[in-house]
């Protein structure tokens, strides 16, 4: 059990844990060198949905609405914030390379938590199997950049909409300098076949899983694409994330999920030096900060 409040509690059982150890845990461990039980505990920790909710909150109330989570992982977005919200979840979740089972444990930890395990369906993000203009919300972090075709999710998510509603994808910006998935750092990513041979060359990693990332993802790519869907939809982009980065860079008061505390640890010695607010406001000026957090209202046709 992981207990969040007194009368709220999440759970989720040692073998559903240990089926994301000897999955995802095994998988990411090739690549990022990472603890497979770490990564298991990252993945199904009830505080990383809190933190995801935090930052919706800044542009929307998710009290008693209908959400969708593009890329639900293992689930554990929608558990909390049905529960905490009171929010009607629907999550969609393929079953693809280094993620054969997600759906499976999704569907697993639903019924753990006395969920309707169908509102999980097994779909992509570039064809959404619902209608235009049915959810309040839709949701996404780090999907984006393993999908086929990035511009057809963002469309879709803002189809799937309602007027008046709210989505927000977060996803990261490749002329940044850290990658989460490998948990290395990285001069900015100019040209796809860069990155595979990068890490193979650099820091001796097999490249098939950077070969599949989108690594053309960047605030340039983000800005480029909305402007083209203002033809389609009309929305206010209410942020790409620049003042949760800014906060982050001041405070370094974020959770080192998965590879993260890498860039912690290197964070709090640049706090020491003082040096770190100026870096901050050099990424935003040069448009390098990351991750990207794509928030979008859409307005009334």
């Amino acid at each position: 059990m992981k207990q969040i409040k007194s009368d709220i509690t999440f759970t989720i059982s040692e073998s559903v844990k240990q089926r994301i150890v000897s999955t995802q845990g095994i998988f990411f461990k090739s690549i990022s060198g990472l603890d497979p039980e770490k990564i298991a505990a990252d993945l199904v920790n009830p505080v990383k949905a809190i933190n995801q909710a935090d930052i919706f909150k800044m542009y929307t109330d998710l009290e008693n609405k209908k959400v969708l989570e593009i890329g639900t992982g293992c689930g554990m977005n929608l558990i909390v914030w049905a529960k905490m919200f009171n929010m009607d979840v629907y999550g969609i979740e393929p079953e693809e390379f280094g993620f054969e089972i997600s759906n499976s444990i999704t569907r697993d930890l639903f019924k753990q938590n006395r969920m309707d395990p169908e509102r999980v369906i097994p779909a992509f993000g570039e064809k959404i199997p619902f209608k235009e203009n049915t959810f309040d919300l839709v949701f996404s972090s780090n999907v984006l950049e393993h999908t086929s075709n990035p511009e057809n999710v963002i469309d879709e998510g803002l189809r799937v909409l309602k007027c008046g509603g709210t989505m927000q994808m977060i996803f990261p910006n490749y002329h940044s300098f850290f990658d989460g998935h490998y948990a290395v750092f990285h001069p900015p990513i100019l040209c796809r076949n860069f990155f595979p041979w990068y890490v193979k060359f650099l820091w001796r990693k097999n490249p098939d899983f950077a070969r599949t990332l989108r690594t053309e993802l960047n605030v340039w790519w983000t800005a480029k694409l909305m402007k083209k869907l203002e033809g389609k939809y009309h929305f206010d982009i209410l942020s790409l994330g620049e003042e949760v980065f800014l906060e982050r860079m001041k405070t370094i008061n974020f959770e080192s999920w998965a590879g993260l505390g890498k860039i912690k640890r290197m964070l709090m010695l640049l706090k020491k030096t003082g040096i770190n607010n100026l870096i901050a406001h050099v990424m935003i000026m040069t448009k390098t900060w990351t991750p990207i957090i794509l928030t979008v209202r859409k307005k009334e046709q």
